[in-house]
């Protein structure tokens, strides 16, 4: 799982993930292609074929061996010849001029083939008859040119030959002068016959080279005419808006493998582990808030949530039992992923537990639990930074329901910058005093991604919890553990927000939560926890209303 998760999703699931998005963009890039296509001059294409003929074809009429030419060397070295300036200059000159030398380079295509020996000339041309046109007088261009040169090649190999046999001739008839005056000489009748056999084995070489002219001419076989083609080549809007689509097709399809590998998601409660590198601590189910009033929303859970948040806190007190702490900051990677509800039901489900859990509001810049608590214009974290004030000035206790009344100390007044705040050896010295009148300090903090504040508060707090919506891209966790690197502060693990899983919420069925005799509390199999047996009957508080007294189910009591 981790290796796919470095490779990202293949590039079929990639597709199929934007289907949509690739099959527009290549359908759109057909219909540009299309109208490209339209806009192209007209022009059509005519092809003639030459058949070569066996370079070695004279070789073994002279008995040559050895000078074989291969078809490999020959094939390309004539088609090069075809497209050379020579060649082109006479083929616009056989055409009266009417195109250039350039134009008509520019418009020539040559086909090849070695095994056939076969050289295919095609030529596009405005017109049909001016296309066929030009083929056929670039071959006859090119056979007069190759005629020519065999020709010359023949004469200076004949000259040569003759030159050899005139020189022997005149050697015998000067043998024969000196036999004539000296009969008696029998060397000289032996001399003459080897002369004699050496001029006529050149007489024999130039009928061959003869010979081999008349037999190889221009090296063509023969050569099949261009005709005047039917249909133009371009334009060919069909097969442009093809081409167009197919780039179009692999550029949408580049682009859906990255982004799909840029924009992998959290789908399982295992998967930010795999990025983290710490367990999860529990997975909350996905449920609707129906209330309009947003403290009310926050506390209204259904019975599975309530149980995974039974499940949650377990897994954070045995967690922070082996740390010897019991000051927790809980934060998220971006806002709207659910810490301060995460944060709110875990003190809930402390309290009705009987401990004695302190609430801070430390995300002094959203302030999202103290405006949910209306607590806007009270005394808080800020100010018993600031202002040096004990913690009992600015604890509030909030009465959430029959089983859970907590204390809270909330944001405070806003003063300055709250980085600047939260970096003071006076804040340091606030959160140890709180955490003093406390069994269990539960820290709402910033989210690690959105400002620097979560990575200051994690130094006055024993560990770190992080809450993880289902959804979240895993760019955004590899970012959270790269920030975590320069926190000594540990961080316990993770808790899966808004599961779809069928199975999230269903751990208090299969683990409970009891006390042993010493008054820890362990992880029975197995068992209903007592607190998960008690999820229903959690009630609503009614929202706060002109008139309320501090003791009333939603309002602020008296400092504690």
């Amino acid at each position: 799982m981790e290796e796919q998760i470095r490779r990202g999703p293949s590039l079929l699931e990639s597709l199929w993930r934007y289907r949509v998005i690739v099959m527009g963009v290549t359908l759109a890039m057909g219909v540009v292609g299309y109208l490209v296509g339209l806009q192209e001059a007209e022009s059509y294409e005519a092809e003639g074929t030459l058949f070569l003929a066996d370079p070695n074809l004279g070789d073994d009429l002279q008995g040559i061996v050895g000078s074989r030419i291969s078809a490999e060397e020959y094939v390309p070295r004539q088609s090069a010849r075809i497209q050379s300036r020579a060649v082109l200059q006479e083929a616009v000159e056989l055409t009266g001029n009417r195109v250039s030398v350039d134009d008509l380079e520019e418009n020539l295509d040559i086909d090849a083939s070695i095994e056939t020996l076969e050289i295919t000339i095609l030529v596009q041309d405005a017109t049909a008859e001016g296309s066929a046109e030009l083929v056929n007088a670039i071959a006859e261009a090119y056979r007069s040119q190759r005629r020519e040169q065999e020709e010359l090649r023949a004469e200076d190999a004949v000259a040569e030959l003759r030159a050899q046999q005139t020189r022997l001739e005149e050697e015998r008839n000067t043998l024969q002068q000196n036999l004539e005056a000296d009969p008696g000489n029998i060397a000289l009748p032996f001399l003459i016959q080897s002369l004699d056999a050496r001029i006529l084995d050149i007489s024999g070489r130039i009928d061959a080279t003869l010979l081999e002219v008349r037999l190889r001419g221009d090296g063509i076989e023969s050569f099949e005419t261009a005709n005047p083609p039917e249909f133009p080549a371009r334009p060919r809007p069909r097969l442009t808006a093809i081409s167009f689509a197919f780039l179009g097709a692999v550029a949408a399809a580049m682009w859906a493998y990255w982004y799909a590998f840029k924009s992998q998601r959290v789908t399982s409660r295992t998967d930010p582990e795999l990025v983290l590198g710490v367990p999860p601590l529990g997975e909350i189910p996905l449920y609707r808030m129906t209330s309009e009033d947003a403290l009310t929303g926050l506390l209204r859970v259904d019975p599975a949530a309530a149980e995974a948040y039974e499940f949650v806190l377990s897994s954070i007190e045995f967690a922070l039992a082996d740390l010897d702490g019991k000051s927790l900051l809980i934060t998220s990677t971006l806002p709207g992923d659910g810490k301060t509800t995460t944060t709110l039901q875990l003190a809930i489900a402390a309290s009705r537990d009987r401990r004695r859990v302190v609430l801070v509001d430390a995300d002094i810049r959203a302030r999202g639990l103290t405006r949910v608590l209306g607590a806007d214009d009270r005394v808080g974290l800020s100010d018993l930074a600031a202002l040096d004030l004990e913690p009992n000035e600015v604890l509030r206790r909030y009465k959430f329901s029959e089983q859970s009344q907590i204390p809270v100390v909330t944001a405070g007044q806003r003063r300055g910058d709250p980085a600047a705040l939260l970096r003071t050896h006076a804040f340091r010295k606030a959160m140890d005093r709180i955490e003093d009148s406390a069994e269990l300090l539960i820290v709402d903090s910033s989210p690690l991604l959105a400002v620097a504040d979560a990575t200051i508060v994690a130094g006055s707090v024993d560990g770190i919890v992080i809450v993880v919506s289902h959804g979240t891209p895993f760019s955004e966790l590899q970012k959270v553990r790269e920030r975590l690197k320069f926190v000594s502060t540990p961080l316990l693990g993770y808790v899966f927000n808004r599961s779809d899983s069928s199975t999230a919420g269903a751990y208090g069925y299969g683990y409970g939560v009891a006390e042993d005799d010493d008054g820890q509390r362990r992880l029975l199999p197995g068992s209903r926890s007592r607190q998960g047996a008690r999820n229903d009957e959690v009630r609503e508080p009614r929202p706060r209303r002109r008139g309320d007294s501090d003791d009333g189910p939603v309002g602020h009591s008296k400092a504690s």
